[in-house]
């Protein structure tokens, strides 16, 4: 059987996976720049290594609401493709490894998120763990944007 490890977080009381490959590292969360002329889900801008790290929130890229932060969020810092973005969530609950045959295909929509962002679903206890595709989270106008923040600092 062939393992995987994710990262598993929370975000307004639903958890959410993200494979640990695309996860650099975990931070705290620390208030950010905020930058004029950006997405609403672009909180601001975070020095990260000695470089611009755009800080998005989760919440209101997927759900068009804001994240409650607090002393248990969480920034992870996520490496797609040659640039970096950080990512605000609730908190992290855990870092486990699972059977890739222990995901399943969503059939269609789920809570409101579109399928393509959405990889699988984890059964976890008794809930189901909503495992994300980050590739297709931050595509087109968005990773252009994303990517314009990087270049411009």
């Amino acid at each position: 059987m062939e393992q995987i490890q994710i990262v598993i977080c929370q975000i307004a009381n639903q958890e959410y996976a993200i494979h640990i490959d695309y996860v650099e590292r975990i931070i705290e969360y620390s208030t950010t720049t905020p930058l004029p002329e950006t997405a609403d889900y672009v909180l601001g801008i975070l020095n990260y290594q000695d470089s611009v790290l755009p800080v998005i929130d989760l919440n209101k890229r997927l759900f068009k609401r804001s994240t409650n932060y607090g002393q248990e969020s969480k920034i992870l810092v996520i490496q797609l493709e040659d640039y970096k973005i950080g990512l605000l969530v609730d908190c992290v609950n855990e870092i486990k490894s699972i059977e890739k045959n222990n995901i399943e295909k969503p059939s269609g929509m789920i809570q409101g998120i579109a399928p393509r962002y959405i990889k699988g679903l984890i059964k976890k206890d008794e809930k189901i763990v909503i495992f994300l595709e980050m590739k297709e989270i931050f595509q087109g106008e968005q990773q252009k944007e994303l990517i314009q923040i990087v270049q411009d600092r």
